[in-house]
């Protein structure tokens, strides 16, 4: 089971963090938590990742603790960012794919 990381601070002082995991049938989990610069853990911020060269975009919501969720995503490079009211926009960078090193 390989994990995943990313970590990006936006200037409004929204932090993205996230993980990914490997699923079944090549399929990796991307999870992670958002919190302000004070570390207090943001609901209902919209998350979202796409695949490098893709025109598709996949998001969710953090949940009521920050958390966030997504559905098993095939391997490869992902853009992901975070958009809550009053924040700014944090984007980052996530790679999926079997020994990537885990960043």
């Amino acid at each position: 089971m390989q994990t995943h990381q990313l970590r990006v601070v936006a200037l409004a002082a929204a932090t993205l963090v996230a993980s990914g995991v490997a699923a079944p049938a090549a399929d990796h989990l991307l999870s992670g938590t958002v919190a302000s610069a004070a570390g207090e853990k943001l609901g209902g911020v919209t998350v979202s990742a796409k695949a490098d060269g893709s025109t598709i975009t996949t998001s969710v919501y953090t949940d009521e603790h920050g958390g966030y969720y997504f559905p098993p995503l095939p391997a490869g490079k992902y853009k992901v960012w975070a958009q809550a009211l009053a924040f700014e926009l944090a984007r980052g960078e996530v790679d999926l794919t079997a020994g990537s090193g885990g960043k």
